[in-house]
């Protein structure tokens, strides 16, 4: 979030980070709330994202019924693809800090030694298949991330500079690698049905005070604080990761390094669990085999490494997977399907209110999808020039 609120100020930063929250908290609630709907309607016991949205194509206008197999299996083949781009992040992350750690002890090593070096780890992690044996790495990978956060803190807000010194706006070119980082950080809409059908009491989900739009209003302090005080602290010097800007010359620095490799590896299973999940249906349905599951599950792990390989451009690469894939499914996506859901019943509301509110998300989401890209690819392009 520092390197975010570097691409746009600190005005825009502050409030671009609070709206995108909102929003994304917004489409996850609808999500959810259609797929209830839908359920409900055709009376189905459980739907995943493809499922909702090829449910939602069958309950809108004739002429859109027709693609709801074809919309289906391309948001599944999306959501893998995705989830690929977005495992890939953590992997460039992880080996980002453990260059700065290991290098000094080990001699000077490409970034992507330590990429090779992971898949072993992330294989044997990534056979795990039940959400319930996943559950304590997130858990415990939160436990860390949470004491981390606060010696980053202890840092970031020493010796600060003068909020007047920073820029409060920065380059309208670079606003869209701001906006495609903010919204990949929130990047939640894979696991929202997910977790919501494996949750033992789901109601408590949805609604101002359900479990996903109070985690989305934490999380939006946490980002909001961590990128102000963290760009205000590093200013034009700010990293893709925080933690890169942290000295290497004091053991509590080095260990929060090492603390947040951990713990974003350990988040490595229930980020892939969406995807894992699709390619687990699909091998059911088609080759009702194990081996052939798990030898979709290391292919996946493969090619998140050998992409992570190709585009070592952190900062580049976030804001890629975020206005590609986090901007499709995050906020495209839910309002076409709120907006197909309730077409059946012709329930839109007052003077039509929810189709000018997904309207709007709409075009926000694809503005952000086609800027976020074009300008994270000529980032990642013109990177090792």
């Amino acid at each position: 979030m520092p390197y975010g609120f570097q691409n746009t100020g600190m005005i825009i930063g502050i409030l671009g980070t609070c709206i995108i929250g909102f929003i994304s908290a917004y489409c996850g609630n609808t999500l959810v709330r259609c797929s209830h709907i839908l359920l409900k309607r055709r009376k189905i016991p459980i739907l995943d994202f493809a499922g909702v949205a090829e449910q939602a194509f069958l309950s809108g206008p004739q002429r859109f019924r027709k693609y709801s197999m074809f919309v289906g299996k391309f948001i599944d083949l999306f959501i893998v693809l995705g989830t690929i781009g977005g495992n890939g992040c953590y992997i460039v992350f992880i080996a980002s800090n453990l260059k700065q750690l290991l290098d000094p002890m080990v001699g000077e090593h490409s970034s992507r030694i330590y990429m090779v070096a992971m898949l072993p780890v992330i294989l044997v992690m990534n056979l795990v298949r039940n959400l319930k044996y996943i559950a304590p790495f997130s858990m415990f990978a939160n436990a860390v991330l949470g004491s981390g956060l606060v010696i980053i803190f202890y840092y970031i807000v020493q010796d600060l500079p003068a909020v007047s010194t920073m820029p409060l706006y920065a380059s309208a070119s670079q606003l869209p690698l701001f906006f495609g980082t903010a919204v990949f950080a929130y990047g939640m809409i894979g696991v929202v049905l997910p977790l919501e059908n494996d949750m033992k009491k789901p109601t408590q989900f949805l609604g101002v005070g359900g479990v996903l739009s109070i985690g989305v209003c934490f999380t939006a302090v946490l980002y909001t604080t961590m990128g102000f005080l963290g760009y205000l602290k590093y200013g034009e010097k700010t990293e893709a990761s925080i933690t890169l800007n942290l000295p290497l010359d004091e053991p509590i620095a080095k260990s929060v390094k090492l603390l947040y490799s951990v713990a974003v590896l350990f988040t490595y299973p229930m980020a892939s669990y969406p995807a894992m999940q699709i390619l687990q249906s699909y091998s059911a349905k088609s080759f009702k085999s194990l081996s052939v599951l798990y030898f979709f599950r290391v292919l996946m792990d493969v090619l998140t490494v050998l992409l992570a390989i190709l585009i070592p451009n952190l900062g580049a690469f976030v804001s890629l997977v975020g206005a590609v894939s986090s901007c499709l499914f995050g906020l495209i996506f839910p309002p076409v399907i709120e907006l197909l859901t309730y077409y059946e019943d012709f329930n839109y509301g007052r003077f039509y209110s929810r189709i000018w509110k997904n309207i709007f998300i709409i075009i926000f989401g694809a503005l952000g999808f086609i800027t976020g890209t074009y300008f994270s690819i000529l980032d990642i392009i013109n990177f090792d020039k």
